[in-house]
This record gives structure tokens, sequence and C-alpha cells, in this order.
């Protein structure tokens, strides 16, 4: 498809998916330092149930870090249950579970790649991309999931325009979760994203959204080099 094209789909849905966006030897380059490790964390919420809202998820996320090995990965399957019953018991809570890093180290490659290609993104969705607002790596391993929420924020002042994900797993399979659905307002399903390697995700904001839980037992994970641009 041609920028033109994807900036048709972008202005009807109000999302696209760009296959094969960045160089390839260039992202592989930059995916051979990431290593589930060293400064990686799991991200749960709520930690508060008396606290759910989605603007404000930073303050009741539940941040425990990845010790690496069998007990680290035990340590996260038991925090997975906490969450996945308090999302059975309270299925109207905001949710989530998944690994992340903000190790900068491991996230400038990624910027720098993307970064060269902001003026192609700004002519795709009409709207002048400058910076990054916030960005990190994440990575979905059996069990983990993102509920349905907008992307709003409580610093509503400078809340960004557009999220992004950019798929860094090759072969992932659809039937092994970890997909974007996208809605419309009337809860529908607007599209569905399959985390294809080197695919970047553009989505218009506010506009509901969810990944949906990586199935078990699933070997490997689905990671992402992902956040939003302003």
């Amino acid at each position: 498809m041609k920028v033109s094209e994807y900036k048709k789909k972008f202005d009807e849905e109000g999302f696209v998916v760009l296959p094969n966006f960045l160089n390839e030897e260039e992202l592989s380059l930059a995916i051979s330092n990431v290593e589930l490790g060293g400064d990686w964390w799991l991200s749960t919420a709520p930690k508060d149930i008396e606290n759910t809202s989605s603007k404000d998820y930073i303050k009741n996320t539940q941040w425990t870090k990845f010790s690496g090995g069998e007990s680290g990965w035990e340590e996260v399957d038991t925090e997975l249950k906490r969450i996945y019953e308090l999302k059975r018991h309270h299925p109207e809570t905001y949710t989530y579970g998944f690994m992340r890093t903000s190790n900068m180290e491991l996230i400038s490659p990624f910027q720098d790649l993307l970064g060269k290609k902001f003026k192609e993104i700004s002519d795709i969705v009409s709207i002048p991309i400058t910076e990054f607002f916030s960005c990190f790596l994440s990575s979905y391993h059996r069990g983990c999931y993102l509920n349905d929420h907008t992307d709003e924020f409580v610093d509503e002042e400078n809340i960004p325009k557009l999220a992004f994900i950019l798929n860094l797993t090759k072969g992932w399979h659809p039937t092994k979760g970890g997909l974007l659905f996208i809605l419309n307002d009337d809860e529908t399903i607007g599209g569905v994203a399959v985390p294809t390697y080197n695919s970047l995700v553009l989505l218009k904001l506010p506009r509901r959204h969810f990944v949906s839980e990586v199935a078990q037992p699933t070997q490997g994970t689905r990671q992402a080099f992902t956040g939003w641009l302003r």
C-alpha cells in the first residue's frame, strides 16, 4: 500500500497497521540487545481494589522486580494469578499484567530507528509528530494481558494524540493470544492486530482497546516497543 492508502485507512478507521516498517537489519541489531533479565519488571494493576482508575494507573500499579531464573518466573506467575482472580471477581475493574522495562540502554536504539520515521508517520496520521511522550519495551508471556482502556491520562493538558506498537517477535501465531483488539464506540470490534514481526500499529487517541491474554501454556514471549507520540 502507498502512504496515501494508509492515510485514508487511518482517517476512516482511526488506526492502521504498517507492515515491514523498519530496516530489518537495523531492527535485528536493536532486538539482539533485549534480554529478559536485568532491568525488567512485572507491572500489574490494581494493587489497591479501592482505586481502579485507568487514568491514574501508574499510582495503582504493583511493580515486581524480575529476578530471573525459575524462582523469578514462579513469582511472576503467582502475581498474575492474583490479578486474574481479581479480574474474575471484579470484571468491571481495569486490570492488567505484563513485563516491561524503561531501561534507556535497551530503549534508545528503538527510539532512534522510529524517530527517523516521524515524517512518514506524520504524513499518515495528519498530526505533526515531533517527539516521544513516553515509551517502554513490553513482554507478554503466558497469562499476561491488558484490559480494555482508552489511554486517557490524568495530565489531560499534555495528553498524546497517538499510540504506537512496534512488534518485535518473529513467528508469533494468533492462537497464542496477545492480540490487540480495537473497539468502536458501541463496543463492537473495530479491528484486530496480530503482533506480526516489524509491523507498526498506529492508534488515534482516545480509543478503547485491549490485548488478549497469552494462552497457557505458551512457549516464548510477545515483545514490543510501545508508547505514545506527540
